[in-house]
């Protein structure tokens, strides 16, 4: 159903003459992945309201989308089976926040924190077949994400102070870039370490 979405507005872009029949299939598959990933923001929108974890989600987000956007990762072999994952480690995530609320303690935030910052340093960045990085990509993909690394371990390290380490801020932040750092290690591992 989506390909066929995807079909028909592409088609349309192109009988607008907005776009050239030469780029029709590079649209078509950009707009599948933009209805796909939508699709999947919508569910994960929709399971927040059910579980009443909206909160959680968007500052889960705040944590793993940019590191997944620098850093890459992990990818499933089907973007079916890419975003049934992504829903079913959002579900155990928001299950994880809720237990951690009430057991974390500042040192272990800490370390959890220090590891996501070490796992940037040593794995970032990690392409894929679809997203191959020449050296100078490679260069600042790895300074940017090792400068969000250090973004996330002020900002969570801030509002551990602020407000102790039981605040849902920081552990959901740290939830998602944990996600996304165990990604980035798989991704890795998957390419041989490169």
């Amino acid at each position: 159903m989506i390909k066929k979405i995807a079909f028909d507005i592409t088609s349309f872009l192109v009988e607008e003459k907005i776009i050239g029949n030469d780029d029709k299939e590079i649209y078509q598959y950009g707009t599948e992945q933009i209805l796909i990933n939508s699709l999947t923001l919508a569910v994960i929108g929709i399971i927040s309201v059910i579980m009443f974890s909206w909160v959680q989600a968007l500052f889960w987000m705040i944590g793993m989308l940019p590191i997944r956007a620098l850093a890459g990762g992990y990818h499933a072999s089907t973007p079916f089976n890419c975003n049934v994952l992504t829903i079913a480690v959002f579900v155990l995530n928001m299950f994880i926040i809720d237990i951690l609320i009430n057991h974390i303690t500042s040192v272990s935030s800490i370390l959890i924190l220090l590891f996501i910052y070490l796992s940037l340093v040593f794995f970032a960045p990690v392409d894929h077949k679809n997203k191959v990085l020449d050296e100078i990509e490679t260069v600042i993909a790895k300074k940017k994400s090792i400068l969000f690394g250090i973004t996330i371990l002020t900002t969570c390290t801030v509002l551990i102070g602020m407000l102790g380490a039981k605040n849902v801020y920081s552990i959901s932040i740290m939830m998602g870039a944990l996600t996304a750092t165990i990604s980035l290690i798989i991704g890795s591992i998957k390419r041989g370490g490169e």
